[in-house]
């Protein structure tokens, strides 16, 4: 968060790049938008794998044997996404502390 050039020196000595931190911000907004993405798209895998073999679609036979290894598949990758996804709105809340903490810091009177 603080670097050596290409920011305000103001915390004592310290330069704040600015930019690095609105840019760290504006990636995490992505990695979000990106998370929140996938997860729609594997529960809907989810859902449209369970109705495609729902036993009225198979008219008597049985599902696939591959049919429990896949559900099991999508349910394993949407929890690996959301643990991903609690992740990155951890991340989020730590650039935004210390965004309102340098914030804080350059308003104190010196």
């Amino acid at each position: 968060m603080f670097a050596i050039a290409g920011g305000r020196e103001d915390l004592e000595g310290h330069d704040v790049d600015f930019e690095h931190l609105h840019n760290m911000e504006k990636h995490i907004i992505h990695l979000k938008e990106g998370m929140d993405a996938i997860i729609s798209t594997v529960k809907s895998l989810q859902r449209d794998h369970g109705d495609l073999f729902k036993t009225s679609n198979l008219n008597g036979f049985a599902p696939p044997s591959a049919f429990p290894v896949i559900e099991k598949d999508l349910e394993y990758i949407l929890n690996s996404f959301q643990g991903l996804n609690l992740r990155i709105r951890s991340l989020e809340t730590r650039v935004k502390n210390v965004i309102n903490l340098v914030g804080g810091l350059l308003r104190m009177p010196s």
